[in-house]
């Protein structure tokens, strides 16, 4: 019996990929493990695809067997051009996860997913339009900028994590994305964002040896 499975629901544009999610997928990581046959379930984009996968975890068999009429509606109703199911036991993970976590790491990684999936209907449903990364009124005259990163600050203040913390997570995050954008746009595309890196560090430093402004 498969412990760990990857549905992969298809879409041919990402417009298609964004109301799946919206009108299935944040609804489908909360309903699915209501199912005594499901663990955990949590929904990502599909790569450099325009698909949307499911990963489920628990009696992949019975899950499947459960939910395939509804994959199917989602075909008929438009929402998904097709679907297939892609299952690998327990101790074989997807390789990716366990090679760069280890194997609590890939662990702590699915809960950690599963918990960011629950979250992105709450997004959803607070925001008409996301919140830009880091500025979402340029044109307003104000002493700081608030965006998006200012949840993930909020988030990480409330959890009880120090400020120290909070520093080490965005390095480590700052890491993985600069490794990231090198693999997927280039090794030049992350240069550049490595100089806009160096410049506001230099500006930063600047700032702290002058007297940061007070914050919470």
């Amino acid at each position: 019996m498969a412990d760990r499975a990857r549905v992969t629901l298809e879409t041919d544009s990402e417009e298609a990929q964004w109301t799946l999610i919206t009108e299935y997928a944040m609804d489908a990581v909360y309903d699915l493990p209501e199912l005594p046959a499901c663990d955990r379930a949590f929904y990502l984009p599909g790569g450099s695809t325009t698909n949307v996968w499911l990963d489920i975890r628990g009696d992949v068999e019975a899950i499947v067997e459960q939910e395939t009429s509804r994959w199917d509606d989602l075909v008929s109703e438009g929402l998904a051009t097709g679907w297939h199911v892609e299952q690998y036991p327990l101790e074989a993970m997807p390789g990716e996860y366990e090679a760069l976590f280890g194997k609590q790491g890939a662990d702590l990684w699915d809960q950690l997913l599963a918990l960011s999936s629950r979250l992105s209907r709450s997004v959803e449903e607070e925001f008409a339009e996301l919140p830009a990364p880091v500025d979402e009124y340029p044109d307003e005259e104000s002493p700081a900028r608030i965006g998006w990163w200012a949840l993930l600050h909020a988030l990480t203040e409330q959890m009880g994590y120090s400020l120290d913390d909070e520093f080490d997570a965005h390095l480590e995050g700052m890491r993985t994305n600069i490794e990231n954008m090198a693999r997927v746009d280039g090794a030049e595309r992350a240069n550049r964002r490595l100089d806009d890196l160096e410049e506001e560090l230099d500006n930063l430093r600047e700032q702290v040896d002058t007297g940061p402004p007070s914050e919470e």
